[in-house]
């Protein structure tokens, strides 16, 4: 009898000794982002979770970390999620505005608990595809209400019909046709507009660098045949370096760097360095345009 109740005792200390155990086990942290990957236009939800004792409370980092080209819509906060071995798993959301495509990093993120403690969320990275990066998704096949028979006559009717209705679109596409085409904008007029646009927005310092990369591009591939909009940047610099017309694009070797590391870096800007930016692009595109019709 004196074995059976020692032997008792022995297992309600090791059952004790691994809930102890268990209950001071390091805080750990992470991100979990939905949907990844995304396109441009989506809303993605950020999930920064803990999981840490149930004794302890999570102080999550106020402000907000920076989720910078996103755009941070929302916050809230998700109720506890007991774990199985006696701790809980707390989570912060954030809503994220995907604007502009590219490979968007999530920052490494240090949560502090109330007993003083701390989790380390390691840095993620998401991809935002642009909309129409991707071959579209198939179609569903179209099927028959189930337990209905379809006669084959009926499928040689719709066959005969649609190739009637090809026919007669076939037969209407080769009219002559007298529309005049509209004037094409100049490529310097075009960016020229949109900087006035861009210098009217209220858009953050990161996002509004990012619009200004992207008029940029737009014109050199406009004006002078470039194909910077679909390039990275280390692709670009080596093609405005070499060919007759490197003494015009000198100022983006500069330029083009600088707006990337803000984008995607998320290195701070200096006070008016939008401004003068925005200014410099303006008359670096009138010098530019002469000729250009």
């Amino acid at each position: 009898m004196m074995v059976v109740l020692r032997a008792g005792a022995l297992v309600l200390l090791l059952t004790f000794g691994v809930m102890v155990g268990l209950s001071w086990a390091a805080p750990a942290a992470g991100w979990k982002v939905t949907p990844d990957p995304a396109r441009v236009g989506d809303q993605l939800t950020a999930r920064l979770w803990v999981e840490h004792g149930a004794d302890t409370t999570v102080r999550w980092p106020d402000p907000a970390p920076t989720f910078a080209p996103l755009s941070l819509a929302a916050t809230g906060t998700l109720a506890d999620q007991p774990l199985a071995d006696g701790r809980v798993r707390s989570t912060q959301t954030y809503r994220l505005d995907a604007n502009l495509p590219g490979n968007v990093r999530l920052p490494g993120t240090t949560v502090t608990l109330s007993d003083g403690s701390r989790a380390q969320a390691a840095a993620i990275s998401v991809v935002i595809n642009g909309m129409f990066d991707g071959p579209p998704p198939d179609p569903a096949p179209a099927r028959p209400p189930a337990g209905v028979a379809v006669s084959p006559v009926w499928w040689l009717l719709a066959l005969a019909l649609l190739a009637g209705i090809a026919f007669a679109i076939y037969r209407w596409r080769q009219r002559p046709l007298t529309v005049a085409a509209a004037p094409a904008v100049p490529a310097h007029q075009s960016a020229l507009a949109a900087l006035s646009q861009l210098e009217q927005s209220d858009l953050p310092d990161d996002l509004r660098l990012a619009r200004l990369s992207l008029i940029t591009r737009r014109y050199l591939a406009e004006r002078y045949g470039i194909d910077a909009p679909t390039r990275t940047t280390s692709e670009v610099l080596p093609l405005l370096s070499t060919g007759p017309q490197a003494g015009d694009f000198q100022p983006l070797l500069t330029w083009l760097p600088r707006w990337d590391a803000v984008k995607f870096a998320g290195l701070p800007t200096a006070p008016d360095e939008v401004v003068h930016q925005l200014q410099a692009v303006r008359r670096w595109i009138k010098q530019t345009a002469g000729g250009a019709s």
